[in-house]
């Protein structure tokens, strides 16, 4: 049975990779809705902690994307990319045909210039900076990754983000974008 994703708000989820949202309520009390995809937050604790929202994404085939409901200042913060962090060597022996479609390129400075070093891959443990979509051109991309205090941030990259635009971020030139 097909149910309504509580993230992404579509009718794609099947309830298997439901987890209870962790979030605390005003009352003190554990959050009782859902997410799917392994996500941390609920789609209205997403919105009203982090100021995004998982919605349909402007690009074509693309699926969902992440939007910010808050204006974003060039180099500000937007969310920390959680996921399991692999070797180059890790990476080429889990995916040879180069077919990890969560991985994000990262070398000691985030991932916006330099040579590679490893991968974070948020197949498995995924936050909400993993439904941030790619552009073809790294130039078209409205963020970047950046390591700040040994954690690996999604941050805005050198124009502001208007409230309720797409988040686009450079995932590395090994990224696979969909077809259009």
């Amino acid at each position: 049975m097909t149910i309504r994703c509580r993230l992404t708000r579509s009718k794609i989820c099947e309830g298997k990779k439901c987890t209870q949202c962790s979030a605390t309520t005003e009352k003190g009390e554990r959050c009782k809705l859902t997410t799917c995809i392994r996500v941390q937050y609920c789609y209205i604790h997403a919105k009203k902690i982090l100021h995004l929202e998982v919605k349909k994404s402007t690009l074509r085939n693309a699926g969902c994307g992440l939007f910010t409901t808050v204006d974003i200042k060039s180099g500000d913060k937007i969310v920390e990319y959680i996921g399991e962090t692999l070797t180059v060597n890790q990476k080429e022996k889990r995916y040879p045909n180069n077919n990890g479609n969560y991985l994000l390129q990262i070398n000691k400075k985030g991932n916006k210039k330099g040579n590679v070093n490893g991968y974070i891959n948020a197949f498995c443990i995924r936050g909400i900076a993993a439904m941030a979509n790619a552009r073809e051109d790294r130039d078209d991309c409205n963020a970047y990754f950046k390591i700040i205090n040994k954690k690996l941030w999604l941050v805005a990259d050198q124009y502001d983000i208007k409230a309720n635009s797409e988040i686009f971020a450079w995932y590395g030139s090994d990224y696979i974008l969909p077809k259009s």
